[in-house]
């Protein structure tokens, strides 16, 4: 899905916002992941399962601003990250949005419901389960997305903005 224009909303170069996702990626997740797990490179050394996933993300995000009535235009002066921020219903909106995205991306690549994450055949992942039944933990992995949106957007040169 490319970005679609709404209403005032800027046409968005899709590489440069996954980009974005990943760099705020790779700053939540330093410390926390082993230096040798593949998704922890620059984006030009990412292997092309996780540059998708990325560019996955970035394709949802104008669809995503309009489910809590935003948009995003490119940042004037001084704006950025901090001038925006999401209310907790805005963000469990969106969180829940994100999971069955990112559910439904796993669906076509193959994957099932299973008790460990297993990439390779038959790949299996314990998420694979309605927003519902997952746990509070994972759940708060999709609103930390979520909240980061306004960041990922200000690294890209976009901020959020609310429809009158």
């Amino acid at each position: 899905m490319e970005f679609v224009n709404q209403g005032d909303d800027p046409q968005v170069d899709r590489e440069v916002i996954a980009r974005a996702v990943h760099e705020r990626f790779l700053e939540e997740q330093s410390g926390k992941k082993p230096a040798n797990d593949p998704s922890m490179v620059p984006w030009e050394q990412l292997p092309s399962n996780y540059r998708e996933d990325n560019l996955r993300v970035a394709d949802d995000i104008q669809r995503k601003m309009g489910l809590i009535g935003c948009g995003l235009r490119p940042c004037g002066p001084g704006e950025g990250a901090s001038d925006f921020e999401f209310t907790p219903q805005e963000i469990e909106i969106l969180a829940e949005d994100e999971h069955r995205r990112w559910m439904a991306g796993k669906q076509q690549q193959g994957y099932v419901l299973g008790k460990v994450k297993h990439d390779e055949p038959p790949k299996t992942h314990p998420c694979m389960v309605p927003w519902s039944k997952l746990s509070d933990v994972e759940r708060e992995k999709d609103r930390l997305v979520c909240r980061g949106i306004p960041v990922i957007l200000a690294k890209a040169g976009f901020t959020v903005y609310r429809f009158k």
